[in-house]
């Protein structure tokens, strides 16, 4: 994934793919659309887990994929914000 949460494709495809069958497995009706749905830094504060100052910051600092909508709004993908989980995630130790 590129700076502006672009998705390339190859790896990206199948990890989508994955997802999408988990998601159904579970029960969601339209996984596609919920993994492109656009999110406000307030919900994806609350799905990360994380204050909105802190989304905000990482948006500014360009370590949070986002979607620029215009020049001030900011979206966030579901999709985009579980691979950025899943690039920082560190395995544990024992």
């Amino acid at each position: 994934m590129n700076q502006k949460g672009e998705a390339g494709t190859g790896r990206h495809a199948d990890h989508v793919t994955a997802l999408e069958a988990e998601m159904l497995q579970a029960g969601v009706e339209s996984p596609d659309r919920l993994l492109l749905k656009l999110y406000t830094a307030q919900e994806a504060a609350e799905l990360l887990g994380l204050d909105l100052g802190t989304v905000r910051n990482l948006t500014y600092r360009r370590e949070l994929p986002c979607v620029k909508i215009g020049r001030r709004c900011v979206r966030y993908r579901l999709l985009h914000l579980l691979d950025w989980i899943k690039a920082r995630s560190q395995p544990v130790l024992r």
